[in-house]
């Protein structure tokens, strides 16, 4: 990318404002290849990917002034073009014969680059929506549009340290979204996505070239069409003037009808999450009718919400939520009946929707139910245990709520859950979180009305699942001191010592925001120093790991960590701060282990001891890397303990 070449927004913005042709031309050029391998990827269809890269590049024109203001492209448009291709597939024959027709023309394919890239195919734009948007943006510049970290960084308007590091990081991320998916990458995934992003642009050479030429050509008012405009399809499409215009006239038309209706989405008021009853044909199940504010009748038209849903995650207004957006439909579903709300809940099953969007339709009215009536939510719910984790926190609230007036009763259901098999696992160990959870909300119930009770149900419970019970309630957070008390004697009576310190650093992650909670719970329960020692580590764990997810690190703000270490372990303080420092996972927050490193150095050329050095050195993180564990070694002050610890890391690499 020379220098002089216009970047995004400003070719966008020469459009904008001016409707030159050649500015959207370029666009379109720039990232036609993006967004019809994005979009074959997802329908497995050549048609329909070539109608979705059209309708992207459409939306790209009449959105055109509220997207001035990015500096790339490539990750709205990577999101927009898999949002159109899954609507269109919807509407056609069926996902799941399309699936298998993907699958099948993949493993046909040969310009495949290799069975990595095969194997990344279907899940791979997932993935990189699943990604935030910057780690998005950075990717597809990077291995798309095969930009080097300098490029990005003009490109994005950063330092190219921040540019590389950025790159590193959501390469790791998007590795990680890849393996959640079922697709764990041999090798390099750098190379393998470089390599397959080429490989599917020199294949779809000839289709992308059309699509440059068609979307433009759509994107343009026919009255502006000018005579090199004219040639210029003439070329690119391989068909005379006067066909090419044909064509071009007879899919512009219906498509911007269709553009018309989806665009009325983002301006549509509060309200436009119902419409006439007579659109309910869409779904398999007939729903019922709910009376509106005028007292007509009205259904929610959950496609639509659905697909605002999908508009707001490509325009990175969403990410998760934990109620509905639309107050006129919350207020809308709030005065709905149980049975009303599980008929618009079997709705959204029945239909097919973004699978990001459905989820979240159906947990937050799963919320609804649970909270309006319980008991009923339990009843009719407890069926769909076991598809999805989902549904577990929405009977989870259900069971909670219901416990605190029919505790007897609430203990009943989940006893029938699990002789009906519904709480079954195929994990090896046997253990259920679902079912420790359900545990946990009962045993929470009787914790401090009826501490007894409570014992004899953690005792009916098999030893190997008492420790995750116990956890469980310590991750929803013991806050209350009578709670922490009881808490701490259901530990002591019914784990090992090894399993209560385990359990305590739990409740120590839940209060490390405010480190003087830590000090509370630790007085209330009579800790023993080895608990006291062990709650403290994994205190400042927590509390560092939360800093660094929040924001980066620095030596000035981790000081008064440092110095409440210092008052319950003033012997260790400076070794437990650098193992804490060199937890393996905290390197996925805002700092990265070089900066940390270079706040570790900081501290002990300050005047912090060796033990900072050996404590950090010998963390997880830091043995990974063996040579960067050798050089923390070499500053240590202390010639012996230098000496000894220059021998450990080679030892130790995994």
């Amino acid at each position: 990318m020379q220098s002089s070449e216009p970047t995004d927004s400003e070719l966008l913005a020469d459009w904008s404002s001016r409707q030159r042709e050649p500015a959207f031309r370029q666009l379109v050029a720039r990232y036609a290849g993006l967004v019809h391998m994005a979009a074959k990827r997802t329908c497995g269809d050549d048609s329909l990917a070539a109608e979705a890269s059209q309708l992207t590049f459409i939306l790209l024109a009449q959105k055109g002034k509220s997207l001035t203001s990015r500096q790339s492209l490539a990750g709205w448009l990577h999101l927009t073009a898999v949002m159109q291709a899954k609507n269109l597939l919807r509407k056609s024959c069926g996902e799941l014969r399309k699936r298998d027709q993907l699958h099948a023309a993949m493993e046909a394919e040969p310009h495949s680059t290799d069975d990595s890239w095969k194997e990344m195919q279907p899940v791979l734009d997932d993935a990189l929506a699943a990604l935030s948007e910057k780690d998005r943006e950075a990717l597809l510049l990077h291995f798309y549009r095969s930009l080097s970290a300098r490029e990005i960084a003009e490109t994005l308007g950063i330092a190219t340290d921040a540019a590389r590091k950025r790159i590193d990081r959501a390469t790791e991320k998007l590795r990680a979204k890849l393996a959640i998916r079922g697709c764990s990458v041999g090798g390099s995934l750098s190379v393998v996505m470089l390599a397959g992003f080429a490989a599917e642009a020199k294949a779809s050479a000839a289709t992308i070239s059309l699509i440059t030429a068609n979307a433009t050509a759509a994107a343009v008012p026919a009255a502006t069409f000018s005579l090199p405009t004219l040639i210029a399809m003439k070329k690119m499409t391989l068909l005379p003037p006067a066909l090419a215009l044909m064509v071009a006239g007879a899919w512009i038309f219906p498509q911007r009808e269709a553009i018309a209706k989806l665009e009325k989405l983002n301006d549509a008021a509060a309200t436009s999450a119902v419409h006439p009853a007579a659109n309910s044909q869409k779904s398999a199940v007939r729903p019922r009718r709910v009376a509106n504010s005028k007292g007509g009748s009205k259904e929610i038209d959950w496609e639509r919400v659905a697909f605002q849903e999908e508009d707001n995650l490509i325009n990175g207004r969403m990410q998760s939520r934990s109620s509905v957006d639309d107050n006129a439909l919350r207020e809308k579903l709030n005065a709905m009946s149980p049975e009303e709300l599980l008929t618009e809940l079997d709705r959204i099953t029945a239909l097919e929707l973004f699978p990001d969007a459905k989820r979240s339709l159906e947990r937050n009215i799963g919320f609804i139910l649970a909270r309006k009536d319980p008991a009923f939510a339990l009843d009719h719910l407890e069926g769909r245990l076991g598809e999805r984790s989902d549904f577990r926190f929405v009977l989870a609230e259900a069971l909670k709520l219901f416990a605190k007036n029919h505790p007897d009763e609430a203990a009943a259901w989940l006893d029938r859950q699990i002789a009906a098999g519904r709480l079954e696992t195929t994990r090896l160990d046997r253990k259920n979180r679902t079912r420790n959870n359900f545990h946990a909300v009962l045993i929470s119930n009787l914790l401090v009305s009826d501490p007894d009770a409570a014992s004899r149900r953690l005792a009916a419970i098999s030893s190997d699942e008492r420790k995750a019970v116990l956890g469980s309630m310590a991750v929803n957070r013991l806050t209350k001191a009578d709670e922490q008390i009881a808490h701490a004697k259901l530990m002591r009576e019914h784990l090992t010592t090894k399993e209560q310190l385990s359990v305590m650093g739990s409740v120590a992650w839940t209060l490390q925001d405010h480190l003087s909670n830590v000090d509370a719970y630790l007085d209330r329960i009579s800790a023993t120093p080895e608990e006291r020692k062990f709650t403290v580590e994994q205190a400042v764990i927590g509390k560092i790991h939360n800093t660094a997810i929040n924001r980066k690190l620095t030596a000035a703000e981790l000081k008064p960590t440092l110095e409440w270490i210092e008052k319950h372990n003033p012997e260790e303080a400076d070794r437990i701060f650098g193992k804490a420092l060199g937890w393996d996972r905290l390197g996925s927050g805002h700092s990265n282990l070089t900066e940390i490193t270079e706040i570790v150095i900081h501290l002990h050329e300050a005047g912090r001891n060796d033990d900072l050095i050996e404590g950090f050195a010998s963390s997880d993180a830091v043995r990974k890397q063996p040579e960067l564990a050798r050089s923390l070694a070499s500053g240590i002050i202390d010639e012996n303990r230098r000496a000894e610890m220059l021998k450990t890391p080679e030892s130790s690499e995994p």
